[in-house]
């Protein structure tokens, strides 16, 4: 909880999925409200139960979930800094960042594009990157640690803490992880 990683959505999405399994009746709509009153993560999640893995790209509140096919290609490093970042937090502060220029959001249909693309070409943003990083320092070194650990893309996970980088071949996220590793007690390849 805390580290940006959806767990407690994750937690949230799973109980519904079995509770339906088990034969608790409840509508798609029904679900939905249950899910959009615990978080917006729980969605994703809930688009995700019973498949072997996946990606989707999400928009609206989080209730609109397009799911896509996932790369098999890429390697990731994770490093939790050690900070909760309360969702709730993150959100005001980047409310209340406002007055400074959002990044561009692009169409999904582009997004998508750009997830295919060779990594050093990806155009992502987190907008509460520059919020919460500006806040925790640990943060902000997280994300400079992973940046010269030689990773093609790095940035914070949701609405943070856990930062992460991605490489294009496992040999790179390996060396990668016993470099960060030796710094950060929470790192995971």
């Amino acid at each position: 909880m805390g580290g940006g990683l959806g767990g407690g959505s994750s937690d949230a999405a799973a109980l519904l999925f079995v509770l339906q399994k088990l034969g608790v009746v409840f509508s798609s709509q029904e679900a939905s409200k249950m899910a959009a009153l615990v978080g917006s993560d729980v969605f994703f999640f809930l688009s995700l139960c019973g498949k072997p893995c996946g990606a989707a790209l999400v928009w609206g509140r989080g209730e609109l979930v397009r799911p896509i096919s996932p790369r098999s290609d890429l390697h990731y490093v994770l490093v939790f800094p050690g900070v909760h970042s309360s969702t709730a937090e993150a959100y005001a502060a980047v409310d209340r960042s406002a007055g400074r220029p959002k990044n561009e959001c692009l169409p999904l249909d582009e997004l998508e594009s750009v997830y295919r693309r060779p990594v050093k070409d990806w155009t992502f943003t987190n907008d509460f990157t520059p919020v919460i990083s500006a806040k925790y320092s640990k943060v902000r070194q997280a994300l400079k640690d992973v940046e010269s650990s030689g990773a093609l893309f790095w940035d914070m996970s949701g609405s943070g803490s856990t930062v992460f980088g991605v490489f294009e071949s496992k040999s790179q996220a390996q060396d990668a992880y016993g470099l960060l590793s030796e710094k950060w007690n929470a790192t995971l390849l």
